[in-house]
């Protein structure tokens, strides 16, 4: 079929000015903005501001080749999926609304991430379907009755979905199944709208138990997270905007640092040792094998792997930039430990928190802080290099004494057991306890920075430990093994002290290694702190 030249062709630019507007408010945010750069007459005519480009961008952050995959939150147990340490996380961008740009998830807090009201909606459900809030433009007065009148019915709409979504995410704020008669309890779950509830009677309700309730809860908050999800990443800022705003300033509640040397709380991470959390990487730069697998000595859980460390996201007085607080040397070996003067009624550290060197987390101090490049160009390498590898030097005492407790741990269990062995047994096990617990005694006479366990003790250990797994297994053969109590970390003693003696044996091997190794290490901790991030 030939075409007629001749006849005008219909296209969007030669549609009336009311269709093309009735047509562009239907679009999505990207649609909107591509449409807009196709020529000058309809970006004259649309003429997008700032809002319709941080749309744009918060659609961009939604889409996974863009701005990675969107990580799943579930708050009623604080899981995320995947977790917030894994690679994952590496490539992942959000849009930061101020600044105009997408981000990695180090240039927020985990609050603008995590928080239902910021997070990445769940692709394909209803509130990952954005529309641009562009409008045609209408000439004439508001009126501020209307506009009052629908601003106050959307806040009563929110005060009730808030509350539903509180009930549903503590699963009716804790209180049993039994606290209250079945009919009132479904009356206050129908009144204040939970959908799983709605066309439940009191029979079926009365027949649930507390594990299909809470299930129910759950189903509940999902719903409404899918809805819900993002509404307010509109506000959404990153640490640097935040800062160049004044959100950050101390006189805030709830904020770290100093207003030179802001602190942010990045993220909860799962590292074994202390080495892993302030210096990741570093053993590479040894001529040692490390094993596979440290185990970490838990009281209350067995076959455990890491410690939960919280990281902090530190801006550099110096370049300006955004740094986890291990690239300036500050931090300590408890997982809670926080860069900020604490209330005289938090644990009772009343002077404040203590850095790993033993001085005090105060103002003055933080603001002396560096990056790495900036501590070289404001004091010199010679300088950062003998504060490097008292830094270096301390997180190896510390992995030292945690990969010697764990040695040691189990002899002291079960030096405590003696008593409660029953008699036919009693002398086997006496023989069994009785040359590591006098390389016990000898470790607690000993006084001084090089106390620790000897290749010796270890040897010893080794020995007397084959000895007591022959014992054990008879012990639990004749079952008269009730006396043993495998508590959860005693269980994770028995069952990997091979690794644990590996792990102990390499790190004599690096520990040999660290003055040899002076300059490479600088060199590697240089390098690592100038990365961002």
């Amino acid at each position: 079929m030939l075409i007629d030249s001749s006849k005008p062709r219909c296209s969007l630019t030669t549609l009336p000015t009311e269709i093309q507007g009735a047509i562009f408010r239907l679009l999505d945010p990207i649609g909107l903005i591509s449409i807009s750069q196709t020529n000058s007459q309809l970006r004259r005519l649309i003429q997008p501001t700032r809002s319709h480009w941080f749309e744009l961008l918060l659609a961009l952050e939604g889409i996974e080749e863009i701005g990675g995959k969107t990580p799943v939150f579930r708050s009623r147990n604080n899981q995320c999926e995947p977790a917030s340490s894994s690679p994952e996380w590496q490539s992942m961008r959000w849009a930061c609304t101020n600044c105009l740009h997408l981000l990695p998830s180090t240039a927020f807090d985990q609050h603008s991430l995590l928080r239902l009201c910021y997070r990445k909606p769940i692709p394909g459900s209803p509130a990952s379907r954005l529309y641009t809030s562009w409008e045609p433009s209408r000439i004439g007065r508001a009126n501020p009755i209307q506009n009052a009148r629908r601003k106050h019915l959307q806040t009563i709409a929110e005060k009730k979905i808030r509350k539903r979504y509180d009930i549903a995410l503590t699963y009716n704020h804790k209180r049993p199944k039994n606290s209250q008669e079945p009919a009132e309890r479904l009356l206050s779950f129908q009144e204040n709208g939970l959908e799983v509830f709605a066309n439940m009677t009191i029979s079926e309700f009365a027949d649930l138990d507390p594990v299909d309730e809470e299930f129910l809860f759950d189903q509940e908050a999902n719903l409404i997270e899918l809805v819900r999800c993002g509404y307010n990443r509109h506000i959404r800022k990153c640490n640097e905007c935040r800062y160049q705003t004044r959100e950050l300033r101390r006189d805030c509640y709830g904020k770290y640092g100093t207003d030179k040397v802001p602190i942010v709380a990045l993220r909860r991470v799962n590292r074994p040792t202390a080495l892993d959390r302030f210096l990741p990487g570093i053993s590479e730069v040894f001529d040692a094998n490390r094993p596979a697998y440290t185990p970490v000595r838990v009281i209350w859980r067995q076959n455990i792997f890491h410690r939960v460390w919280t990281e902090w996201m530190v801006r550099c007085p110096g370049c300006g930039q955004w740094k986890e607080a291990r690239k300036f040397m500050l931090g300590s070996f408890w997982g809670h430990w926080q860069p900020t003067n604490p209330t005289p009624l938090s644990w009772g550290y009343d002077d404040g928190y203590l850095n790993w060197d033993l001085t005090r987390v105060t103002g003055p101090m933080l603001d002396n802080l560096r990056c790495g490049p900036c501590y070289v160009r404001e004091r010199g390498r010679d300088a950062y290099r003998e504060e490097f590898m008292r830094f270096l030097r301390w997180n190896l005492s510390v992995v030292r004494d945690d990969f010697n407790s764990n040695l040691m741990c189990g002899w002291n269990h079960l030096g405590y057991l003696v008593r409660m062995c029953p008699k036919p047994y009693r002398k086997d096990f006496l023989r069994v306890i009785s040359g590591p617990q006098e390389a016990l005694r000898a470790l607690r006479s000993c006084e001084g920075e090089d106390c620790g366990l000897s290749y010796q003790d270890v040897a010893v250990f080794r020995l007397y430990r084959a000895q007591w797994m022959d014992l054990r297994e008879s012990l639990y053969r004749d079952n008269q093994s009730e006396w043993i109590r495998d508590a959860d970390w005693f269980s994770t003693w028995n069952i990997h002290y091979d690794n644990m003696e590996a792990n102990w044996m390499w790190l004599q091997a690096i520990q040999a290694q660290v003055e040899e190794k002076t300059e490479t290490l600088v060199d590697w901790a240089l390098e690592a702190s100038s990365q961002p991030g």
